[in-house]
């Protein structure tokens, strides 16, 4: 049965893996998000992968990336093949030293 809740997934790569401890941590001890299901991906091409498997489960996916501006052009790609197989049903999120700077 597929839920009516989002699920969150982390694009939790080797170099920025980091990023998102803190905000996981708020996520956490917050009883508002016990419910929502988080997902951690830590390569691109699981990523690409799963992500039709989690639509099965959950109506929408909030898709966290954080990234340095050494690795925009990798991510924008990526960003841009998920838009193109996905639309509406992914809510991306950017965070990290490349998107906070612009």
């Amino acid at each position: 049965m597929r839920s009516s809740e989002p699920a969150i997934v982390i694009y939790y790569n080797k170099i920025n893996r980091y990023s998102f401890n803190a905000l996981l941590g708020a996520i956490e001890t917050d009883e508002e998000f016990t419910y929502i299901k988080v997902y951690f991906i830590n390569k691109e091409e699981k990523l690409l992968n799963n992500i039709e498997e989690i639509l099965q489960k959950h109506r929408q996916i909030l898709l966290f990336f954080s990234f340095f501006t050494t690795q925009f052009k990798k991510t924008k790609n990526l960003i841009q093949i998920i838009k193109k197989l996905y639309g509406e049903k992914i809510i991306l999120v950017a965070g990290g030293p490349h998107p906070t700077g612009k």
